[in-house]
């Protein structure tokens, strides 16, 4: 949770600014890349557009200096939304795909998720429904890959957990019969004895 989701857009900004003066100091890039983006996306919930644009622009003159391919894809998707809110479609359909070949040649599904459905609106705004269609067709294609490997994933972590416990099970079982095994021997020697 951060301050934008709460809707703290001045301490949102604060803290925003504060990262980036600290990730130039220390030079770390891929980390100034983020806080830029972060605060554009400020300024766009915030409808300062013009300050939005100014940050995004940021984050892709140092995303070009590291070559990351997810902020790359996340700040073109953010530049492409800010447009689209701005009523600018062209310009937003200009980012957006750019983010989605990005998303698509690097494999991020998430993005492509998100690049499909922007472009669908964008499109749909300027009553290009056949478009507008097929990035809604491909969104739920990829939403549904998303689901099924989310899925997947899950089962298998239910079937590592179950194997486990089953082995945890097997092991108790044999813990028991040593026991059960132990009290016969301890028995049996405590007979001979008497006798």
């Amino acid at each position: 949770m951060n301050y934008r989701d709460l809707k703290d857009y001045d301490r949102s900004l604060e803290y925003g600014e504060k990262c980036l003066r600290i990730c130039r100091e220390s030079h770390n890039k891929h980390r100034e890349a983020m806080a830029l983006n972060h605060i554009g996306i400020t300024y766009v919930e915030i409808t300062q557009f013009e300050d939005a644009l100014v940050y995004f622009r940021q984050a892709l003159e140092v995303i070009n200096d590291i070559d990351d391919k997810f902020i790359h894809v996340s700040v073109l998707l953010n530049i492409g939304k800010a447009y689209l809110k701005q009523n600018h479609p062209k310009l937003g359909q200009f980012y957006l795909s750019q983010a989605l070949e990005i998303a698509h040649e690097s494999g991020q599904k998430g993005f492509q998720f998100e690049c499909h459905e922007a472009l669908a609106t964008a499109y749909r705004s300027q009553a290009d429904f056949a478009r507008a269609l097929e990035h809604y067709e491909r969104f739920h294609e990829i939403k549904e890959q998303l689901y099924s490997e989310e899925s997947t994933h899950k089962l298998k972590n239910l079937e590592v957990m179950y194997q486990a416990e089953g082995a945890r099970k097997e092991a108790e079982i044999y813990r028991l019969k040593n026991v059960v095994l132990e009290q016969e021997i301890a028995e049996r020697t405590r007979r001979e004895e008497m006798f």
